[in-house]
């Protein structure tokens, strides 16, 4: 707080900052009568939607089930090993996911399963970011409430929100109307990756697959 702000609530800018989810998490932990944020989250949302792969492991840092082993080169020259470490910090991280339960729970969203219409409608009401590239559409999406909403080039927009830690990175996507889903999931074996090229290629990637749903 000793910080002044880059702008005042209200004024159309935005920049990324996990204090909001930090604040989210506190006002789930009040409304829910001191439970801790994943409970509403596990009750609320990953039971009623058999998200059967998603679960919140807290400080542990070993992953359940089979999964990829994430490693990059070290300064020295030998393979590092990041597989085991515990993203937790508070509800701006920590869940652990697979692309397919992330597909089910964007379907969800964006099909008006989880949140009412007009909260929804509050979501996807964005101001401009600046911090991806323009997609193949030829111009920016905006950022709303978690949710960044990006113009298809066939028409129409997506919701998406990246999920990235270190050698991870989980880029789900929706359509509009919730009919296609597609998450793109990166894990680095050998270099940590060039985020700029990663994101090109990301929105390259789902423009073309829910694109593809749309002309065929």
């Amino acid at each position: 707080m000793s910080h002044a702000p880059l702008f005042t609530p209200g004024g159309g800018r935005w920049a990324y900052s996990n204090t909001n989810y930090l604040l989210a998490a506190m006002i789930a932990e009040k409304a829910s009568g001191g439970q801790s944020w994943q409970e509403p989250v596990e009750h609320r949302v990953i039971a009623p939607l058999g998200l059967r792969h998603t679960y919140i492991p807290g400080a542990d840092p070993y992953l359940v089930g089979p999964h990829e082993r994430v490693t990059t080169t070290g300064p020295d020259g030998k393979l590092l090993d990041l597989t085991d470490q515990s993203f937790q910090h508070t509800a701006d991280s920590g869940v652990v996911s697979t692309p397919a339960d992330l597909d089910t729970f964007f379907s969800a969203l964006a099909t008006g399963k989880l949140l009412p219409p007009a909260q929804w409608a509050e979501m996807r009401t964005t101001v401009p970011y600046d911090d991806l590239p323009v997609p193949p559409a030829g111009t920016q999406g905006g950022y709303g409430l978690g949710l960044r909403v990006i113009p298809l080039s066939c028409g129409g927009t997506y919701s998406m929100h990246e999920g990235d830690g270190l050698g991870v990175y989980g880029r789900p996507a929706v359509s509009a109307d919730g009919r296609r889903a597609v998450t793109l999931a990166i894990t680095t074996t050998t270099a940590l990756i060039d985020q700029d090229k990663v994101n090109r290629g990301v929105e390259a990637l789902t423009d073309h697959a829910l694109c593809d749903e749309v002309t065929s």
